[in-house]
């Protein structure tokens, strides 16, 4: 009869740690979610227009992910196999708060001077709307844009912007921690402006 007991209390113990470990392990993958994992292409997209749009709206933070999301993975964005939002231009129409996860921006750099070199080509239109409450956390170039190219960024405010940049770069005369832009070739920014920014970049080649 003890034995039984035992037993039946061992199962038990290892049916509650196992349950208890679940829950950690669901934890631990909310709190590493970014935006780019939630990524929805917005409404009137398709996976295959012809041709494809030349004006995107913007109405979600989900949204806007889709946008680093199609950028950062190389999508084609426009007729003759444009990538990058190439002669399109993207128009925020309204206030995003980006607290809940972390932000991935939107293009890519690994190497100044070597591929893979992906980078936003278009022009986004912030409307004059608020992106609050945006934490990037990367070893790669920071802000909301990571990488722009032969682009233009206009009307854009930002409050409560949070950076933290894990390795220095070693790309010579090139801004790599921004709340807005990482790192800009041949582009425009105006009329945009950051308040309240925090901003880290680690000591470390």
């Amino acid at each position: 009869m003890k034995k039984r007991v035992h037993s039946t209390s061992y199962r038990l113990l290892l049916l509650i740690f196992l349950c208890s470990l679940s829950k950690v392990i669901l934890a631990d993958d909310t709190t590493t979610q970014t935006w780019e994992d939630l990524a929805q292409a917005p409404s009137g997209w398709e996976t295959t227009p012809n041709p494809y749009p030349t004006t995107i709206e913007i109405t979600s933070a989900a949204e806007l992910a889709w946008v680093a999301k199609m950028v950062n993975d190389d999508e084609i964005t426009g007729d003759g196999s444009k990538k990058g939002f190439e002669d399109v231009t993207i128009t925020l129409t309204t206030d995003l708060d980006l607290a809940a996860h972390n932000w991935i921006p939107i293009g890519k750099i690994y190497n100044q001077y070597f591929p893979p070199n992906y980078p936003f080509k278009g022009t986004f239109d912030g409307g004059n709307y608020t992106i609050s409450n945006m934490k990037v956390d990367t070893e790669y170039q920071a802000g909301l844009f990571g990488n722009i190219s032969d682009a233009e960024i206009t009307n854009i405010k930002f409050v409560n912007v949070t950076v933290n940049k894990t390795k220095q770069s070693n790309h010579d005369g090139i801004e790599v921690a921004s709340g807005i832009v990482g790192v800009g070739t041949k582009s425009k920014i105006n009329n945009s402006a950051e308040s309240k920014k925090e901003q880290s970049v680690a000591n470390q080649l």
